[in-house]
């Protein structure tokens, strides 16, 4: 079986409309001639609204609820099933360029954490065997965050001539931990030393190796933007105008039929809820009261903005190479990001427990092979959990019982309309005092809570910003015990296989 090639390309933190073929003013050219050339999914969802538990179920085709890694600060276990594991079997090479985030990179001494990152030592001799990956170049962090210069983008950096001064002027967004003032803006970095630009050319880079190998490859390339701390070089600093784009904002009165917390958190930060290591971020990132942010929520967009075009600009960077290797049409190329992104929109910002489709519902494109439809738009549901079985199945290879996500392939090729009646969504930032999960359905969203009598219900089809909670309205207590009864079935669907009974006393 001539099996295909596998480029996986992912975004940190990406709203969905900053795709040009959403008719957005963000200029993404590359990519969307990727989405003439494949399928546009609009309602594609995050399995959870932060990094690492997104990331691990991409690699793993599981929730975090099974996996282990539920948030942010939360390490994989490195035993966890992967896909890399099935794919590597098969006689596939395996690479893996940017961002990993499996680990924690806030625990000391943690593969991902300080202060390994920076031992240059290291990272100038390790190309490979993290989480089933052959070959690795790996960055983490964002911007100019002072572990943004880490692991093997800190050693290509000092390649390139960078001397300890040049580190410290261009990566020093935190101060002793406070929330900084200059988090936003042009950065002095040039873009030619820039992670996107170092992810482009190591990306390309691996695709020689592969193409020299002559072997079917699974490559995911992961860029850390368009993430916070929202710092891009010029050209892209002033690229697109503040007044030119969306301003997303609070309405007021809109908390008035939500959860409680809703008010606490954004008046007062997580830390009012006593939810101090609730991402292990400073509080103002969520809240629109954030001084930082206070008044220039058009200006970080536009900067956000700029971040995704030049993005943009290396995913060109690679497609174009992959075509030049005469590989494109043996290659299933899937965009994606692993969680949205607030943008002050309904007073909040960044990601987290929030249930609003900002950061729940997600930028996604497939290019396949063979596809029947190619150009389309579709409405099927999809989530990050689906990857790696529907990988596996496209390459001809077993799906392990332990994944939990559905073979997405007849969609992805444009022979069936969807495979899913529902979507789930599992958000927990602390070990013990919030758990939510999600469902959402082609009409309605679902919103439970562990150990609470409150919840939310949204109609989807005319209430897509979650203005009016349905949850105690009593018109929609049928709607909500079908629901609750969906994601009781969808719980035990998602259990897997059991063992093969073999015996009958």
């Amino acid at each position: 079986m001539n099996r295909p090639n596998i480029l996986l390309i992912t975004t940190d933190q990406q709203r969905k409309e900053t795709l040009g073929c959403y008719e957005s003013i963000c200029r993404t050219p590359n990519l969307d001639g990727l989405a003439r050339e494949g399928i546009v999914f609009d309602r594609a969802y995050c399995p959870h609204a932060t990094c690492s538990p997104s990331r691990s179920s991409i690699l793993t085709g599981q929730y975090g609820s099974r996996h282990g890694c539920y948030s942010i600060g939360v390490s994989l276990p490195y035993d966890s099933i992967k896909v890399t594991d099935s794919f590597n079997q098969a006689g596939y090479e395996s690479y893996l360029v940017g961002k990993a985030h499996f680990r924690s990179c806030g625990t000391k001494g943690e593969f991902e954490g300080r202060p390994n990152i920076f031992n240059e030592d290291f990272w100038r001799g390790y190309d490979g065997g993290y989480f089933g990956f052959q070959n690795t170049r790996l960055c983490i962090g964002h911007t100019t965050e002072p572990h943004g210069a880490s692991m093997h983008y800190r050693v290509w950096l000092r390649d390139k001539g960078l001397t300890d001064k040049d580190f410290g002027r261009y990566f020093h967004s935190y101060d002793d931990g406070q929330v900084p003032n200059f988090v936003m803006g042009p950065w002095d970095l040039p873009e030619e030393l820039h992670p996107s630009t170092w992810i482009g050319e190591r990306s390309c880079d691996y695709i020689d190796d592969a193409a020299a190998k002559g072997k079917p490859f699974f490559m995911w390339t992961s860029f850390p933007d368009p993430h916070i701390p929202f710092r891009v070089p010029e050209p892209y600093a002033s690229m697109y105008s503040p007044g030119e784009v969306p301003h997303y904002t609070f309405r007021e009165g809109e908390y008035d039929d939500k959860p409680p917390f809703f008010k606490i958190a954004r008046d007062k930060g997580w830390d009012a809820l006593g939810w101090n290591d609730a991402h292990g971020l400073p509080s103002a990132f969520f809240t629109k009261q954030a001084p930082v942010f206070q008044g220039k929520e058009r200006h970080a967009l536009a900067l956000y903005y700029g971040m995704m075009t030049l993005v943009d600009k290396n995913c060109g960077r690679i497609l174009d190479h992959l075509r030049d290797r005469q590989l494109d049409t043996n290659t299933i190329v899937i965009f994606t990001t692993d969680h949205g992104d607030y943008m002050g929109n309904h007073g909040l910002w960044s990601k987290g427990l929030f249930c609003y489709e900002d950061v729940c519902n997600i930028p996604m494109i497939v290019r396949c092979p063979h596809c029947e439809t190619p150009g389309a738009r579709s409405d099927a549901l999809q989530s990050l959990v689906d990857f790696a079985p529907t990988l596996l199945s496209m390459s001809g290879l077993p799906v392990p019982d332990a994944m939990q996500g559905l073979d997405q392939s007849p969609v992805w090729l444009g022979r069936s309309h969807t495979v899913r009646d529902c979507v789930k969504v599992e958000n927990r930032p602390v070990r013990e005092k919030v758990y939510q999960k999600m469902l959402v359905t082609d009409h309605y969203k679902l919103v439970v809570y562990m150990g609470q009598d409150y919840g939310e219900l949204y109609d989807m089809k005319s209430d897509r910003d979650h203005f009016r909670n349905l949850w105690d309205k009593p018109s929609a207590q049928g709607v909500k015990a079908r629901l609750m009864q969906r994601l009781i079935s969808h719980e035990m669907e998602s259990e897997g296989r059991p063992l093969e009974r073999t015996a009958f006393s």
